[in-house]
């Protein structure tokens, strides 16, 4: 196989991934999500006019697509990057208030808002980093703080709903092997750091840096993880004591999530195991 035909097969791979997910893509973000290291960027326009003339994709304004879109499916896709960037806009007092929280080192956001793919009724998924051990800790306050506000996931009549869905701590940034796959790949690269402390995200990058065996065309800088772990009895015992009284009031398990004293992932379904086998179709 040359090398074009190598990477026509890559593009429609490329957009074969989004289509999953009702997206069209740039040029730009086809060559970052390809997964073919490309270095000519002329044979990249090359290989989409070929696939253009073979009408195996098509093209409409600035976004490719393995489908056919007209007009208003266009502006679907520009009235949804409005939405995103207007929600950013909104959320971004709240953040700056629950980013007051010591323990926190990094506020990601995350799902359809982070690909700017957001429409007004979904919920704004949030990624945190907290300090070793606090994990639990942060969630008490998170959860207490948008009960509060009246901004929790679980409450009615909101305009703004947070998931606050996914807590790490910064000794547990890498993902486990078992699960590494093009899909958390894709939720990585697109995550959306709002708020960074000390160098947090980039931290997380460079521990995750098996991104790149899916998409070689990123580069991620070497950040070595350094952190200091805060020597607190009276904090350990708290986030401890914190972890074992939530998981008793918590909702009957979905055998999903994963807890534990550094991690704590919530899933009510999991949507990627549907989407890597039609992938894979």
């Amino acid at each position: 196989m040359s090398t074009s035909n190598s990477l026509k097969q890559n593009i429609l791979r490329t957009l074969k991934y989004k289509d999953l997910f009702g997206q069209g893509l740039s040029i730009i973000q086809i060559s970052y999500f390809n997964e073919e290291k490309i270095d000519s960027y002329s044979l990249l326009c090359l290989c989409l006019e070929e696939l253009l003339s073979e009408k195996k994709i098509y093209f409409f304004e600035d976004k490719y697509s393995l489908r056919e879109l007209d007009r208003s499916q266009y502006d679907e896709f520009t009235d949804k990057r409005k939405t995103s960037m207007t929600r950013f806009l909104e959320i971004e007092f709240f953040i700056k208030l629950i980013s007051k929280i010591s323990f926190i080192k990094m506020i990601g956001v995350t799902g359809s808002l982070a690909s700017y793919h957001y429409e007004n009724e979904e919920d704004v998924d949030l990624f945190f980093v907290t300090e070793a051990r606090r994990v639990w800790l942060t969630r008490l306050i998170v959860v207490l703080v948008m009960k509060i506000f009246r901004v929790y996931v679980h409450q009615n009549n909101a305009k703004i709903k947070f998931c606050p869905n996914l807590y790490i701590s910064e000794i547990s940034l890498e993902w486990s092997s078992e699960k590494r796959n093009i899909y958390i790949a894709h939720e990585i690269l697109m995550l959306q750091p709002i708020y960074n402390k000390n160098e947090c995200y980039q931290r997380f990058l460079y521990a995750n840096r098996w991104v790149m065996d899916f998409f070689p065309n990123f580069t991620i800088y070497n950040f070595d993880n350094n952190y200091v772990k805060s020597e607190n009895f009276f904090l350990d015992w708290f986030d401890n004591f914190s972890q074992k009284v939530q998981t008793i009031f918590m909702k009957k398990p979905t055998h999903l999530e994963e807890l534990s004293s550094d991690k704590i992932h919530f899933l009510v379904s999991d949507h990627s195991e549907k989407i890597l086998k039609n992938f894979k179709s």
